[in-house]
């Protein structure tokens, strides 16, 4: 059993991982391209559901409370705002998750190779990138059902709810962002979970940061491909 300041180192080092893979994406302009094009069809995805919600939905939705009082009008309007801004977050966040496991292979083998001269995992078969990519879009699937149950909890247990929230959803999020690097290291999702059972203040700490940043509108978008480069030096140097 760990101690409680190893725990806590273990957890602001996780953390500190998300800020250096952030660090290590934009500081090397030539690995932009390959978060390019899922960055291109998620944004044109995320700019055109946000405009049907302004112009279309809410509007219905507050013209149907026209002869309620304006209090109600007023909680109805930024209770909506807040549940679409995070609902939105989080599927936009699974969603390049799982567009971008197609192009994210690459983006963590260039990184990897030039790095840690790491090139022994390079030779996967069609079949088991497919078979990667697949693991991924569930495992994506189901972290945002989590998200879906843990976000109905919090609004009963405001406090409790939302730690609980962010560390589980996290958690999820710190071992979908590692994926990458485990499958180049033939690992797969289960087996990165086990082999970092011991330390899973590290990635607690790493994934609750990365849910909290990706909270935030519009920048969200750009913050994806460097939490991958900072999963992929956890299982490099973890």
């Amino acid at each position: 059993m760990t101690s409680p300041k190893k725990n806590v180192n273990h957890f602001l080092r996780g953390m500190q991982y998300a800020f250096t893979g952030l660090r290590d994406f934009y500081s090397r302009p030539h690995l932009w391209k390959y978060a390019a094009i899922p960055l291109l069809i998620l944004g044109t995805f995320y700019f055109g559901i946000t405009w049907w919600f302004f112009s279309r939905f809410l509007p219905g939705l507050l013209g149907s409370l026209a002869n309620r009082h304006e209090w109600l009008r007023f909680v109805v309007k930024w209770g909506a705002i807040f549940l679409f801004g995070s609902l939105l977050t989080s599927l936009a966040s699974s969603f390049y998750e799982c567009l971008g496991s197609i192009f994210f292979s690459a983006l963590v083998r260039r990184f990897e190779s030039e790095e840690y001269h790491f090139t022994d995992g390079y030779h996967l078969s069609f079949l088991q990138d497919l078979r990667n990519t697949f693991s991924c879009i569930v495992y994506s699937a189901l972290t945002f059902l989590l998200l879906l149950v843990l976000t109905a909890m919090s609004i009963s247990f405001p406090i409790l709810g939302h730690i609980i929230l962010t560390l589980g959803v996290g958690y999820r999020y710190a071992i979908s962002y590692m994926s990458e690097a485990g499958f180049n290291h033939n690992k797969t999702l289960s087996e990165l979970s086990a082999i970092y059972a011991r330390k899973n203040y590290l990635l607690y700490g790493f994934g609750a940061i990365t849910y909290v940043l990706l909270l935030i509108p519009v920048l969200s978008l750009f913050f994806a491909p460097g939490f991958v480069l900072a999963g992929t030096r956890i299982v490099n140097e973890e």
